[in-house]
């Protein structure tokens, strides 16, 4: 009921960025939990490997190459659902070694070892999975969107970053109340100087932060402050990115980074991870998107 409550809110929230909006008749709006298409279940969504251990994630999982879990907690708020069956995808190999999986089955391409973990579902792994289809397929989705992520890229900005000492300032560029989406962008080597962000955002808005620059992007020992958002409304994007290192740092919102390496050493993502691998010992929790991003009109 509140998935179809929130998915309802989204369109409507479609409709009222479309009337705001002039050059909506070249854009389309993909909003709320299912905005992130064959993503959209995933808390956690790889393109390659992963080896990530002595945590948990909150939500489900999905992974193109192999995977490594220790001392791990998969899928505590995942509630079993036959439209996405699995907490767990693994294109390649699975190593689940000393944790608790929650919520549905698994599913891996490659071999499994699991030793040492607690699992009331099915194990579906190896030769007896060759005659079924993939449920992800891996290279469509981020394919679809690494293209999303070079239109985000090329729109401008319609809000304003400001810094005052160590803290940076996200701030809307006009007053106009007609419009409830932001694009902010900020350089990598700016962001990584700050140790406190401050949206002083409407809190009814929908904002996507660009996160610009090339090489190594790096978050460390800082803190956020949302104002009226919530983590839900929020996508921080990394469309330049080779690697993006987080380092004791809370971020709220979707992590966009589908041709970035993300080392994520420890700290907390409060809503969903994609990128294009993953090492590291940080935290996952679940927050259900429900905003609106805008994509083109193919």
């Amino acid at each position: 009921m509140l998935r179809h409550l929130l998915i309802l809110i989204a369109f409507l929230s479609s409709a009222t960025f479309a009337n705001a909006d002039s050059a909506s008749v070249s854009k389309k709006w993909l909003c709320g939990p299912d905005a992130w298409g064959e993503a959209s279940p995933f808390s956690l969504f790889i393109r390659h490997d992963v080896d990530h251990q002595n945590t948990d994630c909150e939500g489900r999982v999905a992974v193109g190459g192999n995977a490594i879990f220790k001392h791990y907690s998969l899928g505590r708020r995942v509630s079993f659902n036959i439209e996405q069956k699995y907490t767990l995808v693994v294109g390649g190999s699975l190593w689940f070694e000393d944790g608790s999986f929650f919520g549905g089955p698994i599913w891996c391409g490659g071999g499994s070892h699991l030793k040492n973990y607690s699992h009331h579902f099915a194990t579906h792994c190896g030769k007896r999975n060759h005659h079924l289809q993939p449920p992800v397929h891996f290279s469509q989705s981020f394919s679809r969107m690494e293209s999303l992520s070079l239109y985000w890229s090329s729109l401008a900005a319609n809000g304003k970053v400001l810094r005052m000492g160590d803290e940076l300032i996200f701030k809307t560029e006009t007053v106009d109340s007609s419009s409830r989406w932001y694009h902010l962008v900020v350089d990598h080597a700016e962001l990584s100087e700050a140790q406190s962000i401050r949206f002083e955002i409407p809190p009814n808005s929908h904002v996507l932060v660009t996160v610009t620059g090339h090489g190594r992007a790096v978050l460390s020992n800082m803190g956020m402050k949302l104002g009226g958002l919530s983590a839900a409304q929020i996508v921080w994007h990394f469309p330049q990115a080779t690697l993006l290192s987080i380092r004791n740092t809370r971020l709220s919102g979707v992590v966009f980074a589908p041709s970035t390496d993300v080392d994520f050493v420890d700290g907390l993502i409060e809503g969903k991870l994609i990128g294009k691998s993953l090492i590291g010992n940080g935290q996952i929790n679940q927050a259900q998107f429900s905003a609106c991003v805008p994509a083109p009109i193919r």
